[in-house]
């Protein structure tokens, strides 16, 4: 046959082939009912052998994160990417290999960064991610120096969560691009990951230095500190109102709503009660509360706040204890008291672990969503609860699937936690859930003591004795962390692993908690000396400016420029909040002394470096409005006396928004000379003495800011 011959002409054996055409007459053949039934029971048993065998499939083999202690790190020890973690050996890698790097900053309470892991998974994405990058994990939760490292002002305005992010750099540790920082890369998913990861390539290969120009412009503007001499409150109350009546202090680009420990207090010392009800009663009757074991989950999504992510942060907790004690001091609310103590006893007793507090619950939800503890189908209410207590618990505590898929029990409204049968049902359900909370199994000086020194507020602020008990009780376990003369960051770990300043600000804080809690000097003087050590170890050449860590000299390679001062609060008080409260707080009290005045000298550089900047934010800058909230009005009360402690706490609780402490030992020696009773003091005035219902009188229990 030659090459021209068609194949029709090859052989005259060979039949035609007839296009096919759809026959209009022609009527489908349905398959018989058994074989229907057949194939569908066939195909639901091969689904059900996998899920059961799925337990029997070997894991990947483990990466170099399997004996890491950091759980964001843990977590990905079975992960097809090769993770490494932030060392000069990752970075002399992608040097020598010409990769660029992909560095991931997490925490293991979110569920986005379950969702990227998850993502990762993909073979065709994780094959990408190996071939062309140096893949760098670290935990932004136990190490928050990095959760607000990289381009935090960008971060602050753009409301990225600090908690999940993604960043593409250069072997030389300089910024290429964001994947979670804009509209176009807010998704998980395999192929948006895909999408931003192929454009980052691009602008690597483009040697594009822009955005490291960003890098180096904020961190130079966050060193410097703002022009501005002092903050705008009433234009931040007004923002914050604004905020709240449109998207009730959620992060609007990503529909997630937090806590907001910090936004409560703002709204408690300010006095602005029409916006606290507002906000607190949508949080707290939501899912975003735990209304079987108490406290709050780190986050929720949907309109109505209906799906529940079930991990639990144990330090924004004890801030939110405090936060409710002190709103419902103010507002006389019962049902924020009473979750206010569900709170504190979640934290106090739920999260203890290895002799100290635990940094928090990690989520057990499955596929669909559900917690394996904190959900109860209806099935599982019939076998716990009588038909009376079935009703409330769906009537009460929100336990529908049509109104709840998650099923987690939380308060529907304010009458729901004062009735005797809330108690009743909680107990039932916690003695038949499945399994005990999965927390992580580690003590970190910055979330142990920053939730200590709450939990010893909450506890005075409730004025209950045997709570305040437990909460000294869990103070006095930080002395765990004392090396010497010096602090770590970790118990159990050699003086290789110092605190940063976020250990050393959690130590003082909590040491001067438990001063205002006990009147203990020591603690107290403990409290001046951690003070003094940290912010000297961390200044910068700026007065008032303090770094959040100081690059590791051992360390030759990495990220340019990370070692930024911190004004947004990433899941607590920001450092620089907390700087300013700590200075302003341990100078009033050092006063007339050198000191106290130095203290306070420091306070107020602070406060102008950052007024400006802080403004950038109407809800993630809380923390630092609430601190400048008390120099603006800086009115406080120190009591004298054989009931001095007795009178101050009385004093406090009926103005939570104060300073009022008792006079021992350093701490206002000029006062404590005078006959016993209260003293307000303002400015260099000093009046009284007062009785507890005088001082209530002449003391106002928010702080004029001329907001409202």
């Amino acid at each position: 046959m030659s090459a021209s011959a068609s194949p029709a002409s090859s052989s005259s054996s060979t039949p035609a082939i007839t296009p096919w055409r759809c026959d209009p007459d022609l009527k489908p053949v349905r398959p018989a009912f058994t074989v229907s039934s057949g194939v569908v029971t066939f195909l639901a048993a091969l689904a059900v052998i996998a899920v059961q065998q799925r337990p029997n499939i070997p894991p990947r083999p483990p990466n170099s994160l399997v004996n890491s202690t950091d759980p964001f790190l843990w977590q990905a020890r079975f992960s097809p990417v090769d993770w490494q973690t932030y060392s000069d050996a990752s970075f002399l890698l992608a040097r020598r290999s010409g990769r660029p790097i992909l560095l991931f900053i997490g925490s293991p309470f979110s569920a986005i960064c379950r969702n990227i892991d998850r993502a990762l998974e993909d073979d065709t994405l994780a094959a990408y991610v190996q071939r062309n990058f140096v893949a760098i994990r670290i935990d932004g939760r136990l190490r928050p120096e990095w959760a607000t490292a990289l381009l935090p002002l960008q971060q602050l305005q753009s409301g990225t969560l600090p908690g999940a992010q993604l960043w593409v750099l250069d072997p030389q540790g300089r910024i290429i691009d964001g994947l979670l920082q804009t509209e176009n890369h807010r998704t998980a998913d395999p192929e948006s990951l895909l999408q931003g990861l192929i454009e980052a390539s691009r602008k690597y290969e483009d040697r594009g230095e822009t955005v490291a120009d960003m890098q180096r412009d904020e961190r130079e503007m966050l060193l410097n500190g703002s022009s501005s001499a002092f903050p705008d409150m009433v234009g931040y109350a007004n923002g914050v109102a604004e905020i709240i009546a449109s998207g009730d202090g959620r992060f609007l680009n990503v529909g997630q709503q937090e806590p907001l420990a910090n936004l409560v207090r703002f709204l408690t010392v300010s006095g602005q009660g029409d916006e606290l009800r507002r906000f607190l009663d949508r949080i707290l009757y939501s899912n975003l509360y735990d209304g079987l074991d108490g406290g709050f989950f780190r986050s929720t999504r949907g309109d109505g706040l209906e799906e529940n992510q079930f991990d639990k942060d144990t330090a924004e907790n004890a801030e939110l204890a405090a936060a409710l004690a002190a709103a419902a001091n103010l507002t006389g609310r019962e049902d924020w008291r009473r979750l206010a103590i569900d709170t504190f006893d979640w934290v106090a007793t739920g999260c203890v672990s290895q002799g100290g507090l635990s940094p928090g619950r990690v989520s057990d939800a499955g596929r669909n969503g559900r917690s394996v503890r904190s959900s109860f189908p209806a099935y599982r209410l019939r076998e716990l609860l009588s038909p009376e207590l079935r009703e409330f618990a769906e009537e009460e505590m929100n336990l529908k699937v049509s109104a709840n898929p998650r099923l987690s029990p939380h308060p529907v409204r304010p009458s729901s936690v004062l009735d005797p049968r809330w108690d009743e049902v909680r107990t039932l359900l916690q003695k038949g859930a499945r399994e005990a909370p999965s927390l992580v199994r580690l003590r970190i000086l910055t979330i142990e003591g920053h939730a200590s020194a709450r939990l010893l507020e909450a506890a005075r602020l409730l004025g209950d004795p045997e709570r305040l008990a437990r909460a000294v009780a869990i103070s006095e376990t930080l002395r765990d962390y004392r090396y010497g003369n010096d602090l770590l960051s970790r118990t159990g770990e050699i003086a290789s692993s110092p605190a940063t300043l976020h250990g050393y600000l959690a130590y003082a804080d909590d040491s001067l908690q438990d001063y205002l809690s006990t009147g203990n000097v020591l603690a107290f003087e403990r409290g001046v000396e951690a003070l003094r050590t940290g912010l000297a170890k961390f200044a910068t050449s700026a007065p008032g400016v303090y770094r959040a860590f100081v690059p590791d000299p051992a360390m030759k390679l990495g990220i340019v420029g990370a070692d930024v001062p911190q004004i947004e609060d990433a899941w607590v008080e920001s450092l620089s909040a907390r700087t300013l409260r700590l200075l302003h707080l341990y100078g009033r009290l050092l006063r007339p002394q050198v000191e106290g005045i130095r203290m306070e000298r420091e306070a107020e550089e602070t406060l102008e470096k950052f007024a400006q900047i802080a403004a950038l934010s109407r809800v993630r800058t809380a923390a630092y409005f609430a601190s400048a909230g008390s120099m603006v009005d800086e009115d406080f009360a120190i009591a004298v006396g054989p009931k001095a402690l007795e009178l101050a706490q009385a004093l406090e609780r009926r103005c939570p928004a104060r300073l009022v402490a008792a006079a021992f030992g350093p701490v206002r020696p000029d006062i404590q000379k005078r006959k016993p009773g209260l003293y307000i003091v303002r400015g260099a005035q000093v009046q009284g003495p007062y009785t507890l219902e005088e001082a209530v009188r002449y003391l106002s229990p928010t702080l004029q800011l001329g907001v409202g």
